[in-house]
């Protein structure tokens, strides 16, 4: 009973290294330098609206996972004329230049949409932490259009080098309503900023470059 006992408490002691492991290593619990970058709290608290004119900034149900304690940042961009962008943003320390580095968001656009337009992450750096001090440069996300509704898209940057200087950057959500009247709706989710390195990147860039497949 006793070599029993102990293969219990062994097996579970292992069981439970190997869930702390598997929790540490994982890019989205050790490496997002974003807060709630699943939108899970409904105040929105960590992603304040920027520049917001004829525009709404909520939160939604609406989940790329479909959990249900989890949901997205639904932006609806309902300016009357032609062209107007709106935004939401976080700034984010931790950044160093020449580090490499994965950013980016997923974005949803709803079916039945008559409005057009798109939407992008913007990244500016500066040089002082809290996205204070002078401004080094502008990086942006390549635009995701309505033109294929109903689904998630990501668009990221995957591992590029923060610019010499680099102390933070400001994370900008983006919505740009490119037509005259009606509205353009952009769910976001699961937002993040990994740090470069060894497994930075969990497979959310969407970019595979950088594994190698080989058959035993």
């Amino acid at each position: 009973m006793r070599l029993n006992s102990y293969r219990v408490r062994r097996t579970a002691g292992l069981m439970a290294a190997a869930a702390l492991l598997l929790c540490a290593g994982s890019p989205e619990a050790q490496d997002n330098l974003l807060a709630d970058p699943g939108f899970d709290d409904p105040s929105l608290a960590s992603w304040p609206p920027g520049y917001v004119v004829q525009a709404t900034w909520e939160w939604d149900p609406l989940d790329r996972g479909g959990s249900p304690i989890s949901g997205s940042g639904r932006f609806e961009n309902m300016y009357v004329g032609t062209t107007f962008t709106v935004t939401a943003e976080q700034c984010v320390n931790g950044l160093v230049g020449g580090l490499a580095f994965d950013a980016g968001v997923h974005m949803f656009f709803p079916t039945g949409q008559a409005a057009t337009g798109y939407g992008w992450v913007q990244l500016v750096f500066y040089a002082g932490a809290d996205c204070a001090g002078a401004h080094v440069v502008t990086l942006s996300t390549p635009h995701v259009t309505q033109e294929s509704p109903g689904v998630w898209h990501l668009s990221g940057l995957s591992l590029p080098a923060a610019p010499d200087g680099t102390a933070s950057v400001l994370f900008t959500i983006s919505n740009h309503k490119g037509s005259t009247g009606g509205s353009l709706v952009i769910h976001f989710d699961d937002a993040f900023v990994f740090l470069g390195g060894l497994f930075s990147d969990g497979f959310e860039s969407g970019d595979t470059s950088a594994w190698s497949a080989t058959v035993p």
